[in-house]
């Protein structure tokens, strides 16, 4: 049976949460791990946090961000080392940027935010057969509408072991 990875959850190089999987998926054929970066902007004060959990379960591990951080989700693998950490030059602008093993996959600009958010995920799906299907996205800040899949900048499979990494730069 392939392993299921665990998510471990870092802000600025300091472990903030792991999201581990269940050891019994049954009786659904899978179980979802998520971490969400969300950048949110209200009346010109923009703000970002960090939640990490097993859907259905406890309440997720929230972190509060400062206005220059980066957060790397790390797909641990039971048995091998954990990946390290990639490094990355800071964000010049207002931005929150995705990067998959220290290489770019997409950026959401965040120099005049409007009202609205903009965030990522990390996920996996950790399936009851074994193995796991994992994999992050990002959007662009826009006006939130409950229930509306909002369209993605970025979205891609991603294959344990490996580190995603949102980047924040808020304004001001």
């Amino acid at each position: 049976m392939t392993q299921r990875p665990t998510l471990i959850v870092f802000v600025d190089g300091r472990t903030v949460a792991r999201v581990t999987p269940p050891a019994e998926i049954a009786p659904r054929a899978w179980r979802l791990g998520v971490v969400a970066v969300q950048v949110a902007a209200t009346g010109g004060a923009v703000s970002a946090v960090v939640r990490a959990n097993e859907t259905g379960r406890a309440e997720p591990a929230v972190v509060q961000l400062p206005p220059r951080a980066r957060v790397d989700v790390a797909l641990a693998v039971p048995g091998r080392p954990a990946p390290a950490l990639p490094r990355l030059p800071e964000l010049a602008r207002p931005a929150l940027s995705l990067s998959v093993d220290g290489v770019p996959a997409g950026r959401a600009a965040l120099d005049a935010p409007a009202d609205g958010r903009a965030f990522g995920h990390v996920y996996c799906r950790w399936l009851r057969a074994g193995g796991s299907e994992c994999g992050c996205d990002l959007t662009r800040l826009q006006p939130w509408r409950q229930g509306v899949k909002h369209p993605r900048v970025a979205s891609r499979p991603v294959r344990p072991p490996a580190v995603v990494t949102y980047q924040i730069a808020l304004p001001g």
